[in-house]
């Protein structure tokens, strides 16, 4: 029971240091060849006035950062089957003109490693 009491405890205490405004930085690669790496810590789905979709990462040194979901990220996602927990690799490749004058931000999307979560579901809309 006293293992109990102090776990909740610890909770207690990193909730009551929790920002209700929270805010996380977003990745915005500037130059061709920019990567990112981290694990999966979470993917929040209509966010804002655009309804976007947000993955936030846990960079190697710990701090967490966001990347907002392009149909780019996301068909490459949906292809590897990635999930919460996982470790993935980003790249940047600059932009690309497509027909129309139209352009779009390239990608490479890589699973590093698999993580052990069984439960989440892999990355599916």
């Amino acid at each position: 029971m006293a293992k109990t009491i102090d776990k909740y405890e610890k909770y207690l205490n990193q909730m009551q240091e929790a920002s209700i405004d929270e805010t996380v930085e977003c990745w915005a690669p500037e130059q061709e060849g920019d990567v990112l790496m981290g694990v999966i810590l979470d993917i929040e789905r209509d966010i804002g006035r655009f309804h976007s979709d947000l993955m936030t990462l846990e960079r190697p040194n710990g701090e967490p950062i966001g990347v907002w979901i392009s149909q780019v990220i996301r068909s490459k996602m949906k292809r590897l089957g990635v999930r919460v927990g996982d470790t993935i690799g980003l790249k940047y490749g600059g932009m690309e003109e497509v027909e129309g004058g139209n352009s779009y931000k390239r990608f490479a999307l890589r699973l590093l490693e698999k993580g052990t979560n069984e439960v989440a579901p892999p990355f599916d809309f």
